[in-house]
């Protein structure tokens, strides 16, 4: 077999390969939401009412990471934040890094959220950020890398573009 041949089926080996390692990721879309009174917000699904203004479909990096219970497929991530607030800016650039799909709730005009902060941390005060059952007050960008990397999401390799 030539030179060139044999590069021709290296080629194919690996393409045929690549591609069915891809095929046994599973995916998932992640959708940024609005809701009437402007709020945006990262989830599998839109809220009632509220309107899903891209999608975006993400890779798990091995069928494995899918399946296990702990995974960060499995975990959901909720930021509650006011406007104006220097820290929310900074934990919500965090995640967009990170790639981490989340919920986005304005504290200052939605009671439900006020309500849902009152029972997290019997305080009002913000961001809060919760993945899965762990609430994180504040931000500390080193504790928010270390808790998302224990969450199974993966560091970003570069800066992503913010939606």
């Amino acid at each position: 077999m030539s030179q060139r041949k044999l590069g021709r089926a290296i080629s194919a080996v690996v393409l045929t390969l690549g591609l069915l390692v891809t095929a046994a990721s599973p995916a998932r879309s992640v959708l940024e939401c609005r809701s009437p009174d402007g709020n945006r917000y990262f989830s599998y699904s839109c809220a009632p009412g509220d309107t899903k203004t891209s999608e975006k479909l993400l890779r798990s990096p091995g069928s494995s990471a899918a399946t296990t219970s702990g995974s960060a497929t499995h975990k959901t991530v909720t930021l509650y934040v006011v406007p104006s607030c220097d820290a929310c800016d900074l934990v919500r650039n965090q995640l967009r890094e990170r790639g981490v799909p989340f919920s986005l709730h304005d504290v200052s005009s939605d009671q439900a959220a006020q309500e849902a902060v009152q029972k997290l941390t019997k305080s009002t005060t913000v961001p809060i950020l919760v993945i899965g059952s762990q609430v994180l007050t504040g931000y500390d960008r080193v504790a928010l890398g270390q808790q998302l990397n224990e969450a199974g999401f993966p560091a970003a390799a570069g800066p992503a573009a913010a939606p």
